[in-house]
């Protein structure tokens, strides 16, 4: 025991251990000052928040928040469905997540469950399957940054002033699938911003 507490390697992830101690506690303790707040417990709908408000309250004090005066002028919300999808992009390729029920660690595993199909077969399959967890294409695709996927992004309209348009088609994800689906939890390693275009999404 004594030979490994002295090893260099054995003292550098000591240093290192403690670090990490430190910042957990610092973390804890910027949580506690958040929790202080009376509305913690709630979710913020708000419409035109200015940038600097939003920057601050719900960027750096890390808050949850919808915006409710978003997506109402894009031709997303008026021209897109399953029957949409199939009709302009059915013909090209994806990749999918499939056979999810049978594993209960289907996210941690979600590399397994990779699928190429063609999305008009893929429509077809989540407007007859009822509801089911077995099938999701997911953000993993990245479907929105090949180009015959852009006349997607051209449905999107005006964005919020936080938001940058030239790193649209490279920085924006598309996910479909049937109701039913689900996304375990996790903690996502950059800040979302998510808007539901078509059906409902329960978030907790």
């Amino acid at each position: 025991i004594h030979l490994m507490e002295v090893d260099p390697a054995f003292l550098a992830a000591r240093k290192f251990q403690k670090l990490q101690a430190k910042l957990e506690s610092v973390v804890a303790n910027q949580q506690k000052l958040l929790e202080l707040d009376p509305r913690y417990g709630e979710v913020e709908k708000r419409a035109n928040v200015p940038l600097g408000e939003f920057l601050e309250k719900y960027v750096v004090g890390s808050r949850p928040l919808v915006l409710t005066d978003v997506a109402r002028d894009w031709p997303a919300m008026r021209r897109w469905s399953p029957q949409d999808l199939r009709a302009r992009f059915g013909h090209l390729q994806v990749e999918v997540q499939a056979e999810r029920s049978a594993d209960p660690n289907y996210e941690v595993n979600k590399l397994d469950h990779r699928h190429s199909v063609r999305l008009a077969d893929f429509v077809d399959q989540v407007l007859a399957g009822g509801v089911t967890n077995d099938y999701y294409l997911t953000a993993n695709n990245e479907m929105l940054s090949r180009p015959e996927f852009a006349p997607i992004l051209d449905d999107i309209g005006s964005l919020p002033a936080f938001c940058d348009r030239s790193q649209l088609a490279r920085r924006s994800s598309f996910w479909f699938g049937p109701a039913g689906t689900v996304t375990p939890l996790h903690h996502d390693t950059l800040m979302l911003w998510h808007t539901q275009v078509v059906g409902r999404k329960r978030w907790r």
